[in-house]
Protein backbone atom coordinates (compact mmCIF):
# COMPACT_ATOMS: atom_id res chain seq x y z
CA UNK A 1 0.00 0.00 0.00
CA UNK A 2 1.00 3.64 -0.05
CA UNK A 3 2.53 3.35 3.44
CA UNK A 4 5.30 1.08 2.13
CA UNK A 5 8.44 2.95 1.13
CA UNK A 6 10.53 2.09 -1.91
CA UNK A 7 13.32 0.89 0.39
CA UNK A 8 10.94 -1.39 2.32
CA UNK A 9 9.65 -2.78 -0.94
CA UNK A 10 13.18 -3.49 -2.22
CA UNK A 11 14.15 -5.19 1.05
CA UNK A 12 11.01 -7.30 0.99
CA UNK A 13 11.58 -8.25 -2.64
CA UNK A 14 15.19 -9.18 -1.89
CA UNK A 15 14.25 -11.41 1.06
CA UNK A 16 11.25 -13.12 -0.51
CA UNK A 17 12.88 -13.34 -3.93
CA UNK A 18 15.41 -15.72 -2.41
CA UNK A 19 12.75 -18.38 -1.89
CA UNK A 20 10.44 -17.80 -4.85
CA UNK A 21 8.96 -15.26 -7.20
CA UNK A 22 7.35 -12.08 -5.98
CA UNK A 23 4.27 -10.31 -7.23
CA UNK A 24 3.23 -6.81 -6.22
CA UNK A 25 -0.47 -6.06 -6.16
CA UNK A 26 -1.99 -2.61 -6.29
CA UNK A 27 -5.14 -3.91 -4.60
CA UNK A 28 -4.45 -5.58 -1.25
CA UNK A 29 -7.85 -7.29 -1.33
CA UNK A 30 -6.46 -9.63 -4.02
CA UNK A 31 -4.27 -11.37 -1.43
CA UNK A 32 -7.03 -13.94 -0.87
CA UNK A 33 -6.91 -14.78 -4.57
CA UNK A 34 -3.13 -15.14 -4.42
CA UNK A 35 -3.48 -17.45 -1.42
CA UNK A 36 -6.05 -19.58 -3.24
CA UNK A 37 -3.80 -20.00 -6.28
CA UNK A 38 -0.32 -20.12 -4.78
CA UNK A 39 -1.13 -21.47 -1.34
CA UNK A 40 -3.75 -24.09 -2.19
CA UNK A 41 -2.98 -24.62 -5.87
CA UNK A 42 -0.02 -26.97 -5.40
CA UNK A 43 -2.33 -29.54 -3.80
CA UNK A 44 -4.17 -29.91 -7.13
CA UNK A 45 -0.91 -30.55 -8.97
CA UNK A 46 0.20 -33.05 -6.34
CA UNK A 47 -3.15 -34.83 -6.64
CA UNK A 48 -2.76 -35.06 -10.42
CA UNK A 49 0.85 -36.24 -10.07
CA UNK A 50 -0.21 -38.89 -7.56
CA UNK A 51 -2.88 -40.12 -10.00
CA UNK A 52 -0.37 -40.24 -12.85
CA UNK A 53 2.12 -42.17 -10.71
CA UNK A 54 -0.53 -44.70 -9.74
CA UNK A 55 -1.73 -45.04 -13.35
CA UNK A 56 1.78 -45.57 -14.65
CA UNK A 57 2.47 -48.25 -12.08
CA UNK A 58 -0.86 -49.98 -12.62
CA UNK A 59 -0.06 -50.13 -16.34
CA UNK A 60 3.29 -51.81 -15.78
CA UNK A 61 5.92 -49.16 -15.03
CA UNK A 62 7.97 -49.53 -11.89
CA UNK A 63 7.82 -46.77 -9.28
CA UNK A 64 11.04 -45.11 -10.45
CA UNK A 65 9.96 -45.06 -14.10
CA UNK A 66 6.51 -43.70 -13.30
CA UNK A 67 8.03 -41.03 -11.06
CA UNK A 68 10.60 -39.89 -13.63
CA UNK A 69 8.08 -39.71 -16.47
CA UNK A 70 5.47 -37.93 -14.35
CA UNK A 71 7.86 -35.33 -12.93
CA UNK A 72 9.48 -34.71 -16.32
CA UNK A 73 6.05 -34.32 -17.91
CA UNK A 74 4.89 -31.83 -15.27
CA UNK A 75 8.13 -29.83 -15.48
CA UNK A 76 8.04 -29.86 -19.29
CA UNK A 77 4.45 -28.64 -19.37
CA UNK A 78 5.30 -25.78 -17.00
CA UNK A 79 8.35 -24.82 -19.09
CA UNK A 80 6.30 -24.91 -22.28
CA UNK A 81 3.65 -22.57 -20.88
CA UNK A 82 6.35 -20.25 -19.55
CA UNK A 83 8.33 -20.25 -22.81
CA UNK A 84 5.41 -19.70 -25.16
CA UNK A 85 3.32 -17.42 -22.97
CA UNK A 86 0.25 -19.20 -24.33
CA UNK A 87 -2.57 -20.64 -22.28
CA UNK A 88 -2.94 -24.42 -22.37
Amino acid sequence: NSEVSREQREITQYILGGVGSTLWLENESLLDVVTAISGSGPAYFFYLIEAMLEAGQSLGLNESQARQLTIDTAAGAAKLIEATGKDP
